[in-house]
């Protein structure tokens, strides 16, 4: 049974020049969702936010995070793929480092921790990646280990259900467009306009987000859609439409055969969106990310009120001592809390603004300042 919202619901305005790139059912729900960029509110970290908590994570000066690449969360553990200082972090919300995987007992990597994934699959988690799927619980034991598992990387299967989803990039080779962009177990159910040529995206969205063991996805970022996919099939279309001003036409970007061409064209533009993606449920709220080389920003839309917040115009005050929350690359969800992180070179503007407000920062906040480890934000909004 298809699941209609018809929160935002809009007519085409006869400004949206954005045309349609996928060729795919017109049966789809559609769902039409106006965002105006200019009008978004912020507000305050006490106006917006509650039961904001700042997490250090603790480990030796050898376990040390450098750069976050996949993060799941199960149950009272919070996962964190680090594909360039290499392996899995596993740590309980008080910040304490559970376990580190730096190897996989019985297996040998061929080549480094950027050709792997991260993903969570019930109440544990894999590490997927060629001739390998290992299958861990919450607290990095190892349940099971599969050196046969066939791994495309370009185009990863993504279980929703009992059901497998499979998404492509545009371009599989230098002048090859691909025969599909979203299949449901061997059936196509999207196809590319073999009459968009662009060759470049600018955005690092996951073509595929699984929200849930239930739910996912297919993030065509560039078309301004959400595709939301459930075990029996597309359940709706979510198409986002901007005013004229933040909308790239597509007879001057999308048949640009050379991608240079389309990185100049946005320099000039820089108020033009390229990407809509990221997509978070939480609560009564469809968080998403919206980049434009201007502003990119996270934006909350509350689906039982049809406000729209921008989380990146929400100001840190005297309630949590002016220090940061939120990090452009990192938002996730387990349905109660947001998760976010901040470094521990912000502290610094934190302490700034505390000078000029004459208000005292508090202790533990400056300690943040010498964490080896980004430090985790945990916070809900109102």
């Amino acid at each position: 049974m298809r699941i209609i919202s018809l929160i935002f619901l809009l007519a085409i305005c006869s400004n949206n020049t954005f045309a349609q790139r996928l060729l795919h059912s017109s049966d789809i729900p559609v769902q039409k969702l106006r965002i105006i960029p200019e009008q978004l509110r912020g507000g305050t970290v006490s106006e917006q936010l509650s039961d904001l908590e700042y997490i250090p994570l603790n480990s030796g000066k050898k376990d040390v995070i450098s750069s976050i690449s996949y993060v799941e969360i199960i149950e009272d553990r919070i996962i964190f793929f680090d594909y360039q200082n290499g392996g899995v972090f596993i740590f309980d919300f008080k910040g304490n480092l559970i376990k580190r995987l730096k190897e996989i007992d019985g297996y040998k990597r061929k080549n480094d921790w950027r050709n792997y994934r991260l993903e969570k699959v019930g109440n544990h988690f894999n590490i997927i990646g060629q001739s390998l799927k290992a299958q861990f619980d919450k607290n990095g034991g190892l349940i099971e280990l599969d050196q046969s598992y066939k791994f495309d990387r370009s185009s990863p299967k993504t279980k929703v259900g009992s059901s497998y989803y499979q998404s492509s990039p545009l371009f599989i080779a230098m002048d090859t467009i691909a025969d599909y962009a979203l299949k449901f177990q061997d059936s196509v159910l999207i196809k590319y306009d073999t009459r968009d040529s662009i060759k470049a995206s600018y955005t690092p969205y996951i073509s595929l987000v699984k929200v849930s063991d239930n739910k996912a996805y297919a993030v065509f970022e560039n078309t301004y859609q959400l595709f939301e996919l459930g075990e029996k099939g597309i359940i709706n279309r979510k198409q986002f439409i901007f005013p004229l001003k933040n909308t790239i036409d597509t007879s001057e970007y999308i048949h640009f055969k050379d991608s240079r061409k389309s990185y100049d064209f946005l320099t000039k533009n820089r108020s033009k969106i390229f990407g809509v993606g990221r997509p978070i449920p939480y609560k009564q709220y469809l968080i998403l990310y919206i980049s434009s080389l201007g502003s990119s920003s996270w934006v909350a839309m509350n689906l039982e009120t049809n406000e729209i917040i921008n989380l990146n115009k929400i100001l840190p005050d005297k309630s949590n001592d002016y220090v940061e929350f939120l990090d452009h690359n990192f938002l996730i969800s387990d349905g109660e809390y947001l998760y976010s992180c901040i470094y521990p070179n912000s502290i610094q503007s934190a302490k700034d603004k505390s000078r000029e407000e004459s208000h005292e920062l508090r202790k533990s906040y400056q300690e943040f300042a010498k964490s080896p480890n980004p430090i985790l934000v945990r916070f809900k909004l109102k």
